[in-house]
């Protein structure tokens, strides 16, 4: 590798690892557990990525690229988007904070960066935008919409992915919910990225006759999804069942009611 390209990387590397390292030195004692959501290797045409927990090499022309991640911060989540642009998520567990970067492919060089109270759990890419979930409880995930064009953020909002179709994702919604809300049904998010459109579903659980009031099923989980569909998961004085929902747009909101054992 020539001298001034050496250089180059050099200093990328130091105003990549100082950025990170603010946010390590301004975090908590907190313990948090999950895994690494990371390939081993990516290709975009002839440059090849090499991403480890706590490193990421671009490998293009001849020359090497390597960008390290300082002490206590791992890779999360790696994505290749739009072509010749890398997504990049980094996490400190023990701080609670993530960062969030994207690279050019060519030239290894950090585009742009954002830091994150919290931990990146999710990241993807669809129809031009970065989606990314940022996860503070168990309970309390923010998603963020990055416009890959500009690089600026589109929107938040409140949800944690649970299904993907082929032009919509469906996110649990967090907003406050009370108890007896929750008994009669829940609360969904549809994003379109291809429009930038959140659309806001609510699925109740179907009132059986001669069946009583539906109530969650202790043990068993509210809801579950597919591609296509919600069900949602009650008990009444007939047993257990499932209100059957298509959540894609255009889908009948007509409910289908499935009994379970």
């Amino acid at each position: 590798m020539n001298r001034k390209l050496t250089e180059r990387v050099v200093r990328d590397l130091r105003l990549l690892s100082l950025s990170i390292l603010s946010l390590a030195q301004t975090g908590t004692s907190v313990a948090l557990g999950g895994q690494l959501s990371l390939p081993t290797e990516l290709h975009s045409g002839q440059i090849r990525i090499s991403v480890k927990p706590t490193t990421i090499t671009f490998v293009a022309g001849g020359y090497a690229h390597r960008l390290s991640l300082p002490k206590g911060f791992v890779n999360r989540q790696a994505q290749l988007a739009d072509g010749n642009l890398l997504a990049v998520a980094a996490g400190n567990p023990v701080s609670l904070r993530s960062l969030v970067g994207v690279f050019d492919i060519s030239s290894a060089r950090n585009k742009v960066q954002w830091k994150e109270d919290g931990i990146v759990e999710q990241m993807s890419v669809k129809d031009g935008v970065l989606l990314y979930e940022v996860s503070f409880t168990a309970s309390n995930y923010q998603t963020k919409v990055i416009d890959l064009a500009t690089l600026k953020q589109r929107r938040q909002f409140a949800g944690k992915s649970v299904a993907k179709s082929y032009h919509d994702i469906l996110y649990v919604s967090y907003g406050v919910t009370s108890q007896d809300e929750l008994e009669q049904g829940e609360t969904f998010l549809r994003y379109t990225p291809s429009r930038d459109l959140l659309t806001t579903l609510h699925f109740n659980a179907t009132i059986r006759n001669n069946c009583g009031t539906p109530h969650l099923v202790p043990g068993r989980a509210p809801s579950r999804y597919t591609s296509g569909y919600v069900d949602i998961v009650r008990r009444d004085n007939c047993g257990p069942f499932a209100t059957r929902y298509g959540w894609q747009e255009g889908a009948s909101r007509k409910p289908t009611v499935l009994p379970l054992k």
